[in-house]
């Protein structure tokens, strides 16, 4: 898959995840199916805050655990909307930037060093991942899923 083609699937994959947050009612957000499981807003937080933290990691060796993306932050299912288009411009622009897809990374995820391309493999998944618990959270919510999106 070429960098072109990756960004072309990871853009539409946002644009579905940006479809499924509209769809929660606002005072729904904080809804989580156990305790002990993320919410709704949290869910979608820890999206952004896992790819920013992966893309750190490819890019500046930087595999530390810190992020804005925190409930703290982001109190409120309005303030999650606002901080999507920005971060994801943000990491589009440090993947449209990367060179060599095929250059190893260690990572603290495995002993072995990971293709670049395979950690954004992998980025892809865990959104599509968490993107498929929100859709469950929607309908036990009583909302309404949008129509998948290829």
């Amino acid at each position: 898959m070429t960098k072109e083609e990756y960004l072309n699937d990871w853009k539409r994959s946002r644009a579905y995840t940006r479809n499924v947050m509209e769809a929660m009612p606002e005072d729904r957000a904080d809804f989580r199916p156990a305790d002990g499981m993320m919410s709704f807003r949290e869910q979608l937080l820890h999206i952004l805050y896992a790819e920013e933290w992966f893309l750190r990691g490819i890019l500046e060796n930087d595999w530390e655990q810190r992020s804005e993306f925190t409930a703290e932050n982001h109190p409120d299912l309005p303030s999650v909307k606002a901080a999507y288009p920005s971060a994801s411009e943000r990491h589009w622009k440090w993947i449209e930037g990367m060179e060599d897809l095929e250059e190893l990374v260690k990572t603290p995820l495995s002993d072995q060093p990971i293709p670049k391309k395979t950690l954004l493999r992998k980025l892809v998944g865990h959104e599509i991942h968490h993107r498929g618990q929100l859709i469950v959270y929607l309908r036990m919510c009583g909302a309404e899923p949008p129509a998948y999106q290829v």
